[in-house]
């Protein structure tokens, strides 16, 4: 890198030097958010600030209660909803419960806030039944006991916050509008409680209260505008004049004494202040500033200076009240102006001005150096020559008059700490250990920039020739031109010399000329084709690279095979117009643009954004705007003064947001019940809603760069981002299911929230996919099934009856015929064989029509049977029983068998159809028949057995029994089974120890569709 650069006409030199003092003594700026009324506050005299435990900072106003979140502002007033305070002038500070509740008083009532039902609870003084509504002011809460002490009217009362109870105290004395309060540390009650006013000087102790005489009083000139209380013996007293410490002496009386704080400017007073720590204040001064003080060494720690993008106004000359929040944001209340908050955390960088405090006239350098004991020299737009030296400040040399109609363009150190001053006409010299200058002889061609090479020879342009040209700083004679350049005016801005001795000269903005230079001659080794004004050289030791920076933006050069490429960056960080380069030990690059300080990392190619909320006193920086120290410092320069840091030092704050859910609705509907039930952690939605929801990061520091994310898990597959300022997300519907919200934040430091808050949301499945409704479609289809299944067996059992019907009637219709036709045919024949018999002499004749008569009379009874079998009056089943043991009883006893029946005693109103009633009684004779025929049987038993379902008849005799395979070949044998199967039922012939036993069943339940005509299975 180059160990010096002399600019003309440009506003920075690069200057590297082997050594280096650290600077000291510099103070910060400090750039304040500001917070008004266009920020949508309610009114702009807030006196009264507060943070509380889930980050929200409440501010008090004259007119209504205002929440803010470090983006938006909620107004709270009276009205008529829950969310309305009583009263409109917020006259006390604010005070947390253990429960979140915030408690604070208006002129007319207690006001409490509770964050758990988002609503406010009032509370009046009760006396007699008559509510006091005037003249509230809460001044101290004692959290152990949960206690309020507050002013009411001329008494001072204690308010139970849990029970809700006030308790007038026995305090007596005049009663200020202001309180100073000691509590004591391990008890945590009060011990002692201080008052005054600010229309008067006088501050009284009231409490402990005395037997004898009231508490010493302290008096002042000036009207009090704010109190500290040490301990109870020790006060700082801050009055118009200035401020005070007054002390307790021995008789019980103050005595009191104005300090100055060492450092401050001719008018310059403190116009509030804080405790903060042990034996420290921190002071809000009239120019704007703020200045931390340690009171037993009466000396300045730290100064802040109002930043020049913070005006200064006439307001903070009656700065009213100050407040240092959780995370080091400190808070200034300005009447009429509203609020300015600032982080004073920030102590990254150190700010030396060039201009007078609070002045708004911006910087331009026309040279700048920096000796090796840390001084620092520069030329200003004015021409001036001004000289810093570390701890002591600005001072000019004793001789400077000398440099009078002489302007500085380019100032270069040697080894000895010598500072050279080029001008169009001489050179001046600069011995800083005497203070002096001295004017060097012999200059013939004048330099307009000029850059130191490690042998000590300076190479510039001159003026007006524009030519390359050599001097020497250890044999100073007239310079003399460069050989080997190109023919024509030559302009050099920038002339580095690497590690390896390579000369590199950007010639005319338009290449760069890579070369050697020996003794007045330059050998070029490349022409590298990077335009731009070249702004800074970077030559990394690990590598053969040169990084050069330009207007273009940054460039690599690879000096082995003279390659080069642009380098590029994910923010764009490296491709705009850069002002000034310098290294950290880390080898990250640190770049002064237009638009703030960039801490680039090559590596990863990713860059780190520094502005003004990180304390740089302006985001336009100066070109060629750097010096780098041997300790690793940096120097660089802005329009509004110059940074110093330590680069390794460089550490984001570390306070992590807080993420709060500020709203979310169902339905566009955003109820009490709803919220209650989201508190517990879970919502229970119906199908189909539509959700949104609101939620930030809460941290001040830089709070339009925090980053919000959410994860609604299954739905997305991963976080969504969004900015501080867009922190609401809708969806329109959700599938039924459940899902987990997941809300953080980072803030603009890259810190995570400590913890993110989770909510459990289910959204109800369709009413069609509910259990119950499952169930009660399948017991509905059920039903419906069954409907039409009766419904059909229904239709199908009317359509078989009607075919009965039809059947029945026609049979009945052919039995009258067979009965009117075939009967009186049969009946004729009969009437004729036996007139026959009684004619016929003949034997033969006489047994053949005996024959005919017998035969036709066994075919009447046959036919008889069949039409009884089929007679409607037999159709039900204890009908058909009945005729059934008529017949077998006439049966048997023309067989001389002995018959024993038994049948049901109950009422079988089942109806038995003609078709079953003929096809059993033909398979019951039969059975009877076969067992007189071939069993030579004596005795059958007849059972009959129905039931709902079914129809059994058992026959059992006690014959000789008989083969089934034998009966089998007979037509009967082959008929009975048929015929069962006819009907639906079965036959089986059981062969028994002595006799025969044959079982006849039919299931009524299993009878076929088409053979349902046999048991319908109706009640007549």
């Amino acid at each position: 890198m180059n160990t010096s650069v002399l600019s003309p006409k440009y506003l920075f030199l690069w200057i590297f030097l082997l050594g280096c003092t650290s600077l000291l003594g510099q103070e910060s700026v400090l750039f304040y958010h500001e917070l008004n009324s266009q920020g949508k506050l309610s009114q702009t005299i807030n006196e009264f600030v507060f943070q509380d435990s889930r980050g929200f900072t409440w501010i008090s106003s004259i007119d209504g209660l205002n929440r803010y979140d470090g983006i938006n502002v909620e107004v709270y007033k009276t009205n008529k909803s829950k969310n309305s305070i009583q009263g409109h002038n917020i006259q006390s500070g604010f005070f947390e419960d253990k429960e979140g509740n915030i408690w604070f008083c208006t002129y007319e009532a207690i006001n409490c806030y509770r964050p758990e039902s988002n609503d406010f609870l009032h509370h009046q003084l009760d006396i007699k039944g008559e509510k006091i509504n005037t003249d509230y002011h809460i001044f101290h809460f004692e959290k152990g006991s949960s206690t309020l002490w507050v002013k009411i009217g001329e008494a001072i009362y204690t308010f139970d916050t849990q029970q809700k109870i006030f308790t007038k105290t026995d305090i007596q004395g005049p009663l200020g509008l202001r309180f100073l309060v000691w509590e004591n540390k391990k008890s945590g009650k009060v011990e002692s409680i201080w008052t005054w006013s600010f229309i008067d000087s006088t501050l009284v102790e009231i409490y402990p209260g005395r037997k004898v005489r009231l508490q010493p009083i302290v008096n002042y000139d000036r009207v009090i505008q704010k109190a500290i209380i040490q301990n109870p013996d020790s006060l700082w007293v801050l009055t118009s004049l200035g401020l005070n410490c007054a002390s307790r002496q021995g008789d019980g009386q103050f005595l009191s004494r104005l300090i100055t704080p060492p450092g401050l400017m001719p008018g310059v007073i403190p116009l509030s202040m804080l405790a903060i720590g042990s034996g420290k204040l921190l002071l809000w001064l009239s120019d704007g500033s703020l200045a931390t003080y340690h009171i037993s060494h009466n000396r300045i720690l730290r100064r802040w200076y109002l930043h020049a993008f913070n005006p200064l106004v006439r307001s903070e000359a009656i700065g009213r009240n100050m407040y240092l929040d959780p995370q080091d944001n400190i808070w200034l209340s300005i009447p009429g102006l509203g609020l300015r908050y600032a982080n004073l955390s920030r102590k990254t960088f150190e700010f030396i001005s060039l201009t007078t405090p609070g002045s708004q006239e911006k910087i331009k350098i026309e040279a700048l150096g920096m000796l090796n004991n840390g001084t620092l020299l520069f030329v200003d737009k004015h021409e001036r020559l001004k000289v810093y030296v570390p701890e002591t400040g600005f001072i000019e040399p004793q001789n400077v008059q000398i440099l009078k109609d002489h302007v500085v363009y380019a100032i270069v150190i040697d080894a000895q700490d010598y500072a050279y001053l080029f001008t169009l006409n001489a050179i001046f010299v600069y011995n800083s250990k005497k203070n002096w200058l001295d004017k060097l002889s012999g200059n013939t061609l004048n330099l307009m920039t000029a850059t130191k090479l490690k042998n000590g020879q300076v190479l510039g342009t001159t003026y007006p020739s524009l030519q390359l040209m050599n001097w020497q700083l250890a044999a100073p004679h007239a310079s003399r031109p460069i050989k080997g350049l190109e023919k024509g005016p030559q302009f050099f801005n920038n002339i580095f010399q690497d590690r390896m001795g390579t000369v590199y000269l950007p010639f005319n903005d338009q290449h760069i000329l890579a070369g050697k230079l020996i003794r007045d001659s330059f050998v070029l080794s490349k022409k590298i084709e990077i335009k731009g004004t070249v702004n800074g050289y970077y030559s990394d030791p690990r590598q053969d690279k040169i990084w050069i920076a330009t207007s273009y933006g940054l460039f690599i050069v690879n000096t082995k095979n003279w390659s080069w490429k642009t380098v590029l960056s994910k923010d764009r960080s490296t491709q705009q117009y850069i002002l000034g380069m310098l290294p950290d030990p880390n080898g990250q690059l640190w770049l002064s643009t237009h638009n703030g300080l960039f801490r680039f990392d090559h590596k990863t190619g990713k860059s780190k954004r520094f502005d003004v909320i990180d304390g740089l006193p302006d985001i336009e920086f100066l070109s060629r705007a750097g010096i780098l120290c041997a300790d690793g410092k940096m120097l660089f320069g802005t329009r509004n003064g110059l940074v110093y840091f330590d680069p390794m030092k460089v550490s984001p704050l570390k306070y992590a947001p807080k993420v709060v859910l500020l709203e979310f609705k169902a339905n566009n509907e955003n109820k009490d019940s709803l919220q209650k039930t989201l508190r517990q952690g879970t919502i229970k939605l119906p199908f189909r809603s539509a959700i949104s929801f609101r939620f930030q990061g809460i941290e001040y520091s830089d709070p339009q760069n925090i980053q919000l994310s959410y994860y609604m898990y299954p739905q997305e597959k991963q976080w969504i981002n969004l900015s501080n300022t867009q922190g609401s997300v809708r969806y329109a519907e959700l599938p039924a299911g459940q899902y987990t919200l997941r809300l953080r934040a980072t803030s603009a430091n890259g810190v995570l929230s400590k913890e993110e808050l989770r909510y459990t949301i289910i959204i109800a499945k369709p009413f069609y996919q509910t259990i119950v409704f499952i169930i009660g479609a399948l017991l509905g289809m059920a039903i419906l099934v069954y409907a039409l299944s009766k419904l059909l067996a229904r239709r199908q059992l009317n359509t078989q009856r009607k075919k009965q019907v039809l059947l029945e009637e026609e049979r009945n219709r052919m039995m009258e015929d067979l009965h009117d036709g075939i009967g009186f045919d049969l009946t004729a024949i009969k009437a004729i064989s036996e007139k026959s018999m009684l004619v016929v002499d003949d034997q033969k004749f006489k047994e053949q029509f005996e024959k005919v008569f017998t035969r036709t009379q066994d075919a009447i009874r046959t036919m008889g049977e069949v039409f009884k079998a089929t007679d409607e009056q037999y159709s039900s089943l204890g009908g058909f029983f009945d005729w059934v043991q008529e017949k077998v009883t006439t049966f048997s006893q023309d067989l001389e068998m002995s018959l024993s029946i038994i049948a049901p005693v109950e009422s079988l109103e089942t109806t038995i159809g003609p078709e079953a009633r003929q096809n059993l009684w033909l398979v019951i004779k039969e059975t009877l028949n076969n067992m007189a025929k071939h069993a030579d049987a004596t005795q059958v038993n007849l059972i009959f057995k129905a039931s709902k379902n079914q129809v059994i008849i058992e026959i059992q005799d006690n014959g000789k029994g008989f083969d089934p395979e034998t009966l089998r070949k007979g037509r009967g044998m082959r008929n009975m089974p048929k015929r069962m199967r006819n009907i639906g039922g079965s036959f089986e012939v059981l062969p028994q120890a002595q006799g025969t036993l044959v079982k006849l069943s039919a299931p009524i339940s299993s009878i076929p569709a088409a053979k349902r005509n046999i048991f319908s299975g109706v009640k007549k």
